[in-house]
């Protein structure tokens, strides 16, 4: 998918892998810099999935059903 935002990555958990993936596009577009990570947080509650992982420059936000682990 085309990306019009500066994310370094997004990942979603969704119910479905197009759900997934559309948000990622989504959420990814939405994401100009390190200020956007919470807006791009809070499109993935909106569209509906279950998570969500946003890299950004040295900043990463997460939402919902992750895990994070060292």
């Amino acid at each position: 998918s085309i990306s019009f935002g500066n994310a370094h990555a997004v990942m979603i958990v969704a119910a479905s892998a197009s759900l997934a993936d559309a948000a990622a596009t989504s959420v990814a577009n939405i994401v100009k810099g390190v200020s956007d990570i919470e807006r791009g947080l809070d499109r993935a509650r909106e569209i509906g999935t279950d998570g969500a992982v946003i890299l950004a420059s040295d900043r990463v936000g997460a939402w919902g059903r992750i895990e994070i682990v060292s």
